[in-house]
């Protein structure tokens, strides 16, 4: 595209490099977006990326040529990338690296089937939105792929994190992403690179190790190889955690010298971690949302009590339904609860009338849902229930 930059309106810079991107707000739509500059030779690469849409890679709005200067627009993603994650929480735990490598080969699936490489993926570039969305950004050193180079024209990537063949051994491709997230995941577990120390999780180590041989010939061959493998570990995991645990017979001397305060206070940080990562109205740790929250929840907790007070077993059980559909499948939508709103399409957008016209179909759907459990559970509750139900409808009229 080539349009004026005054469609948008200057907010802050996001950091203190020179040139660096900066926050924005479009005039007309009131959306924010971050505006960065490019060189112009990589018009053509960052043209094809904003073809792509995906939820874990940031849309690209537009991009603007004036004056032999390029500059992008693309989604402004409200949260923290895994850098700052990493520096709140003593260790990720084995899930949440999981589930960040399993986003992650998802966007570079997509990158490199259609030839292009990231070349600077490393904690900075990752970030995790308040909604918990993984996305990949910064495509300051992306380029095409074709096979037919020795190396790299330009030797791009960040010391640590970027494969050996990115310093000029051999031409970069889909596999020398691979290794910088092999890294990423290492510094995920340890904190450390893994020429530092190794991480001997046993989900995760093959993986690393993997990802990070010097040899590209000895990694994944492509990131649908490795995110096969996370799906796979990420699978086992679950069900590991699904797992009953066998009791344990324990002596009568063992069971007095048992220190109960650390397992009770233990249990009681994992369901507070349980609460603050998946509860809405916990998860930001916002006094006055707790309190909203809160609030909330006792209403929902009276709504069940009222709807559930009469009637037989299966009067019980229909109202119970009808209630949820009604209106607690709405607050599960409204607040992104297991962030089910990646699966909604057209809302991620940032054209506000594709945004509109996802709310309107999540409207529609609950809609005609609801009137189909009325409509099907009208005919199963007992005569009983429904006479009652008549007679107080004609009390709350008098």
């Amino acid at each position: 595209m080539n349009l004026e930059k005054g469609h948008y309106k200057e907010i802050e810079a996001l950091t203190e490099k020179e040139n660096g991107p900066v926050l924005v707000r479009n005039i007309q739509t009131k959306e924010f977006f971050v505006r960065k500059k490019y060189a112009l030779t990589l018009q053509n690469r960052l043209e094809k990326l904003s073809l792509i849409t995906h939820p874990h890679l940031p849309k690209i709005e537009e991009i603007v040529t004036s004056n032999n200067e390029l500059w992008l627009y693309e989604e402004f993603i409200h949260g923290k990338n895994l850098q700052e994650y990493i520096q709140l929480n003593q260790q990720l735990p084995t899930e949440t690296t999981l589930e960040i490598a399993k986003s992650v080969t998802e966007a570079l699936v997509v990158l490199h089937e259609k030839n292009l490489i990231h070349r600077d993926i490393k904690l900075t570039n990752i970030m995790i939105s308040n909604d918990g969305v993984i996305k990949l950004i910064d495509f300051d050193a992306i380029r095409f792929y074709d096979g037919t180079k020795d190396t790299d024209t330009v030797n791009l990537g960040t010391l640590g994190f970027a494969a050996p063949e990115q310093f000029g051994f051999a031409e970069t491709d889909e596999r020398s992403d691979i290794y910088s997230l092999g890294v990423v995941l290492n510094v995920c577990l340890t904190k450390n690179y893994p020429k530092d120390q190794l991480t001997t999780n046993v989900y995760l180590k093959d993986i690393v190790q993997k990802s990070i041989k010097l040899d590209p010939s000895n990694r994944f061959q492509s990131a649908k190889d490795m995110q096969a493998a996370i799906h796979q570990q990420l699978t086992l995991l679950k069900l590991e955690k699904n797992r009953p645990q066998p009791k344990q017979k324990i002596s009568l001397e063992k069971k007095q010298s048992v220190s109960k305060p650390p397992i009770k206070k233990k249990v009681a940080q994992n369901q507070l971690n349980l609460i603050t990562r998946y509860v809405p109205g916990f998860r930001t740790n916002q006094l006055w949302k707790k309190i909203t929250a809160s609030f909330g929840y006792l209403c929902i907790l009276f709504g069940y009590s009222v709807m559930l007070s009469t009637g037989t077993t299966l009067d019980r059980f229909l109202e119970g339904i009808t209630f949820t559909v009604i209106f607690i499948l709405p607050f599960i939508i409204l607040t992104n609860f297991l962030s089910i709103k990646k699966w909604i399409p057209f809302i991620h957008s940032n054209k506000l009338w594709a945004v509109c016209c996802g709310w309107l179909l999540v409207g529609i759907c609950w809609f005609v849902l609801s009137g189909i459990t009325i409509q099907i559970f009208e005919n199963l509750y007992s005569p009983e229930f429904i006479e009652q139900r008549e007679l107080n409808s004609t009390d709350s009229k008098t």
